[in-house]
Formats: structure tokens, C-alpha cells, sequence
């Protein structure tokens, strides 16, 4: 009877590009067992951030936006970030960040090129929300004049994330049918090695700090 759907497309540069030179072949531990895959790298005197249960860096884009990288402490599960309060303060205002969890190092960063897709189903979620037509704002667009009842007959999410040296490309797609621990840091240490070879959340935000992507790269290829 009816589809709505939305689209979106974010394509950026890094603030400063990664040089392909740099770029270097590494393991990255995934879930699924050791894997080589390409770092790009990167040095520089830079901010390190860190939380109870993680470690964080931010990455300029070229038109104001960031992507911040949160490497979760050993034995902290990467999903269990998603929720945490720390992140999200980080995130939203790094500027008002506690001095005491934030450190000027000569940075040697290293992340995975990666190129990552999702799929979801969206209709069990709705249901588990109780999402249904009203509560969506759906109720006065679909007025059925033949008496039968009408209701989200499929919800569909997919989004793709890619970064490489030059920068990140996103692209989401919605579907609606009806019908070692960084808190353990010496206060001297003065050159320190980001390198982000297991499981992370990443998170692209706009230049006013409002997410646009939020995702968690258990494995880059």
C-alpha cells in the first residue's frame, strides 16, 4: 500500500590525509581468529583519551566533523560501549573532558582500513518497543478507505562505513513497508602506540558533535 524511504550519503576527507607510504601490514585479532590486514598510520603530538573502561582517539575530517576510535580495556566486551555513559559525555563535549583523562602525547596511530555493512531487521525491534503506526506518526498518512487494517509490514536498516588513507565514505539506507588498561598510564610517558588491532567502536559525528555513524569493527575486511 505504501513505502517510505530514506536514504543518506557522508563522503570526507581526513584533516589531515594519511600518507600511502605509511600505510603498513599488521594481525588484527578478530573473533573469528587472527588476520593481516592494512594499518594506515600516522604520528604526531595529539590528544589520548581514556575512560574506567577504554581508550580513545579522535580523528579530524576535513569539514569540521570527527571519528572518534574507542579501543575497549582488556577484558571489556566492544559491545558494552555502546551504552557507556563515559563515551557518550566524550562524544557530545570532549572539550569539557576531565584533564585528568586526557593527555598531550606524540601519538604513532594505527588503524585498520576497514569496509564494514550491516543489515538489520527492524521489525522485531519495533514490536519489542511497541512501535506501531500512531506512535510513528504514520497513522494520519495511511488512512485505509476500505475498512482493513493497516500496519509496518517490513522495516529494513542497512548501513556501510569505509575509511581508508584519504578518508571516510557512510551510507545508510532505511526501509519502511506497509503491508592494556589506559587508566594504568604513567604520568611521564611522553611517545605512546595506538594501534587498534581488535575489536573497536568507532563513531562519526558532525561538526556540532552529533553522531551520524556509530558502529563496532569486529573485523575490517
Amino acid at each position: 500500500m505504501l513505502a517510505l524511504n530514506t536514504t543518506a550519503f557522508y563522503q570526507t576527507k581526513w584533516l589531515g590525509e594519511f600518507h600511502v607510504e605509511d600505510t603498513v601490514q599488521d594481525l588484527f585479532y578478530s573473533p573469528n581468529g587472527k588476520m593481516y590486514c592494512d594499518f594506515i598510520s600516522q604520528s604526531g603530538n595529539d590528544d589520548l583519551y581514556w575512560g574506567e573502561r577504554f581508550s580513545a582517539i579522535m580523528q579530524p575530517l576535513d569539514d569540521g566533523g570527527k571519528m572518534w576510535f574507542f579501543l575497549p580495556d582488556k577484558g571489556v566486551p566492544v559491545k558494552s560501549l555502546w551504552s557507556d555513559q563515559e563515551v557518550q559525555q566524550l562524544v557530545r563535549a570532549p572539550w569539557g573532558w576531565a584533564k585528568s583523562k586526557r593527555m598531550r602525547v606524540n601519538l604513532n596511530r594505527f588503524i585498520p582500513k576497514f569496509d564494514i555493512q550491516t543489515d538489520l531487521d527492524l521489525k522485531p525491534i519495533f514490536q519489542s518497543l511497541g512501535l506501531n503506526l500512531q506512535s510513528l506518526g504514520l497513522d494520519d498518512l495511511v488512512r485505509s478507505q476500505h475498512n482493513f487494517p493497516v500496519k509496518v509490514s517490513q522495516a529494513k536498516h542497512a548501513a556501510r562505513v569505509m575509511i581508508d588513507e584519504k578518508g571516510c565514505a557512510a551510507a545508510v539506507f532505511t526501509h519502511i513497508g506497509m503491508a592494556a588498561s589506559a587508566t594504568m598510564l604513567p604520568e611521564e610517558l611522553t611517545e605512546l602506540d595506538f594501534v587498534l588491532n581488535r575489536p573497536f567502536l568507532f563513531v562519526l559525528t558532525r561538526r556540532d558533535n552529533m553522531p551520524l555513524f556509530v558502529g563496532i569493527v569486529r573485523q575490517p575486511l
